[in-house]
């Protein structure tokens, strides 16, 4: 899939095993886990992904989102969301990714003082 600017720089590592997500096709329905997250795109793990094309809504944690197969070979697809989803829902989810923080830096590191000891 072709990057999508400042989409692909919001891409978010899940949890380590991933998300639980159920995808929705006409078929039926699949249980997998979602492991990589961006507002236009999803990577999900699961037995027997979806054929390329195919509409999948994609339900994660009381979301639910339209999208499109990219691709998938052997036990993962993409997904292709057909709106883009707010980046707030890719950090603010139960248990998702956390919020990035700046680096520590000299712009941010006040020098010149002790470090206050905190007591009690």
């Amino acid at each position: 899939m072709k990057a999508h600017g400042s989409a692909e720089a919001a891409r978010q590592e899940c949890p380590a095993g991933g998300i639980p997500a159920v995808l929705r096709l006409v078929t039926g329905e699949r249980e997998g886990r979602v492991l990589h997250l961006t507002e236009r795109s999803a990577r999900v793990r699961l037995a027997n992904p979806p054929a390329g094309g195919a509409p999948v809504l994609l339900c994660w944690r009381r979301r639910e989102v339209s999208s499109r197969v990219v691709w998938s070979t052997g036990d993962m697809c993409e997904l292709a969301f057909e709106k883009p989803i707010p980046r707030s829902e890719l950090f603010d989810a139960p248990g998702g990714a956390a919020r990035p923080r700046p680096a520590a830096g000299l712009g941010n590191i006040p020098l010149g003082q002790k470090r206050q000891v905190r007591r009690g």
